[in-house]
């Protein structure tokens, strides 16, 4: 692939991803349930395909080096964001953490904090304090260590049977319990690794035309009858058909960009590309801002205004982190 090639496909995903990590920002904003079955149906799946599609079987054939990597790029900013949301917590919440409050209890948050960030969960769990939206980053290192370890299968079929295994044990084994580091969902999360790899690995985008996209369309408007996908809550009806919103979804919207590609040359296409580029800081901190630092209660009741602000608040977070060199340079590893 030639550098401009490859450079228009990396614009037109970190598009794709930055209006995803909208979607993630508006399902949070508590919108009406219409909307938010439909929004569930496929944007968190999305980031999982997106992840499977740039996976590069051939860099990371020593899983030694994709551990490194992986801990530098998911581990990392979780455990930055841990740290950060501590040091928030004294400035914003803490009475007085020099006068008031007894040193006994921040050391007690600062536990609490540690048993967050070592359980790597999104819900709260025997006793401990879920560690929030970063739980997709445990569940993306997990899930990138057993694709690699799937990958290694030489025949595709056997591959695809061992994918459908790990895919359905929440199923045939319905008692197990959640795992740190999100590992139970890890299960699911490969089998839209895969996907997604798939995707890449085969071409399949290169196919696009414009019967196949009107079938596309077709089926990501019909998503919300037929699945649902919280992966955070363990909730998902069918996961095998969860997958066709966001395939859907991401084909369509290529397809879109194929045959009109200048119709994000603009402010809202650089907007959205930065949204993109720098989603993780998003996921990690967009909701602080609504609960922690700046609480309008006022906004809270409208998810319009509420989605508007985040998003707003989250472009404040990208400049903030942005001049804070080496803390940005650690969410970009």
């Amino acid at each position: 692939m030639n550098n401009n090639l490859k450079e228009q496909r990396n614009r037109t995903f970190d598009i794709l991803k930055g209006i995803t990590i909208i979607f993630v920002i508006i399902g949070h904003a508590n919108p009406p349930i219409s909307l938010s079955s439909f929004i569930y149906s496929f944007h968190l799946p999305l980031f999982f395909i997106i992840s499977g599609y740039f996976y590069n079987k051939e860099k990371y054939s020593n899983i030694f080096f994709l551990i490194k990597k992986k801990i530098k790029s998911c581990i990392i900013p979780a455990l930055i964001t841990t740290i950060m949301i501590f040091l928030l917590w004294l400035i914003f919440m803490c009475p007085s953490p020099f006068k008031d409050t007894p040193t006994i209890h921040i050391l007690e948050v600062l536990l609490e904090n540690s048993k967050t960030f070592l359980w790597g969960n999104g819900i709260n769990c025997n006793g401990i304090t879920a560690v929030g939206p970063a739980w997709f980053l445990y569940c993306l290192f997990c899930g990138l260590i057993i694709l690699n370890l799937v990958l290694r299968i030489k025949i595709l079929f056997i591959q695809i049977c061992v994918i459908l295994f790990l895919a359905h044990l929440k199923y045939i084994f319905p008692n197990i319990p959640v795992l740190p580091w999100s590992l139970d969902v890890s299960f699911w999360a490969v089998y839209y690794l895969f996907v997604g790899y798939c995707i890449n690995h085969f071409d399949f985008l290169s196919i696009l035309n414009m019967k196949l996209g009107l079938v596309l369309i077709l089926l990501f408007l019909a998503n919300p009858l037929y699945t649902f996908v919280s992966l955070n809550n363990r909730d998902i009806e069918n996961i095998l058909l969860s997958a066709i919103p966001a395939i859907s979804f991401l084909c369509c919207f290529c397809y879109i960009n194929k045959v009109a590609p200048k119709i994000f040359n603009n402010k809202i296409g650089d907007i959205l590309v930065l949204f993109g580029k720098e989603s993780i800081i998003i996921l990690c901190f967009h909701l602080l801002w609504k609960d922690w630092l700046f609480p309008l209660s006022f906004i809270k009741y409208n998810w319009v205004i509420l989605s508007v602000y985040m998003c707003f608040t989250s472009y404040i977070t990208i400049i903030i982190i942005s001049n804070l060199k080496f803390i940005y340079k650690l969410y970009h590893k």
